[in-house]
């Protein structure tokens, strides 16, 4: 049986739908967490990193690439080391940026990183920092300096709902895959605090204070439907037509139990507006 819908958090591209918490759940006992290592780039992580990636406010507009080239001596801990520094350094003197980065390896096993930043690949200085930065923190040779500082190396980018960086960078399934000798890979992507804004809350109470006509082509009945209804069934036909596109088997009872619905802010603003519009208000 579906828990009721309590509301919606509406994101720049996302909806998260809000539902009640089942009494028939018995709570589970308290215990220690036992955090594992983490040793590959699971399913839920990349979720996480394209929900963060299509709602980050501000825009994330652009791509860094921070690389190595000579030193084989590395491991997981001294790679975020360098990475920590280097970010502390950029915070430190760009206030306002924030920031995206994600872990790839080559196929010499050599790690690398894809930075993705707020500011734009034409702010006056920001590569030249970056630049020293990370040749200073990591190799301090010619050759490396010179790589990051081309200006391929720094270009323009639109982030748009995240499908794109989900083909480019999540489906190189080679280069998510650690090398044997690669020890304590830890995290494989991480992002400045508040991201992600807190989002919009529409509680259902509120939304269903206006119904929307609904008429059967059939018998040509008209009946009144919740506003939550109405975006439900909107939300869940828009999904159905993105797993046909993709391969899958629509499914309105697996569209129903969805939580996080992505690239659903538009549909749901557009409905929105429609029953503001067109609805019918109670009193």
């Amino acid at each position: 049986m579906q828990k009721k819908i309590l509301g919606y958090a509406v994101y720049p591209q996302s909806v998260k739908i809000l539902r009640e918490k089942s009494n028939l759940v018995q709570p589970k006992p308290q215990q220690t967490p036992h955090k594992q290592a983490i040793s590959s780039f699971t399913d839920a992580s990349k979720r996480r990193l394209k929900f963060v990636a299509s709602n980050s406010t501000p825009k994330l507009v652009s791509q860094f690439c921070l690389t190595y080239h000579k030193r084989w001596n590395l491991d997981g801990r001294a790679v975020k080391k360098h990475l920590n520094t280097f970010l502390q350094n950029l915070r430190n003197h760009y206030k306002e940026i924030k920031y995206l980065w994600i872990l790839e390896f080559q196929t010499s096993g050599m790690p690398h990183f894809h930075l993705f930043l707020s500011a734009p690949s034409t702010t006056l200085g920001l590569q030249e920092f970056m630049a020293i930065g990370w040749n200073r923190i990591t190799e301090e040779t010619p050759e490396h300096l010179r790589f990051h500082s081309h200006p391929k190396n720094f270009i323009a980018w639109n982030m748009g709902n995240g499908s794109y960086l989900s083909h480019k960078y999540l489906s190189k399934e080679s280069q998510k895959k650690v090398p044997e000798n690669f020890l304590f890979v830890g995290r494989f992507w991480g992002a400045s605090r508040s991201l992600v804004s807190p989002p919009e809350i529409h509680c259902s109470d509120d939304l269903d204070f206006i119904q929307v006509d609904n008429v059967n082509p059939q018998t040509g009945e008209v009946t009144k439907t919740p506003t939550t209804q109405y975006i439900h069934r909107a939300l869940c036909k828009f999904h159905e037509k993105r797993l046909q596109v993709f391969g899958f088997t629509s499914k309105v009872r697996y569209l129903t139990t969805c939580i996080m619905l992505s690239a659903s802010a538009g549909i749901f603003n557009r409905c929105l507006e429609y029953v503001q519009v067109h609805g019918n208000q109670l009193f």
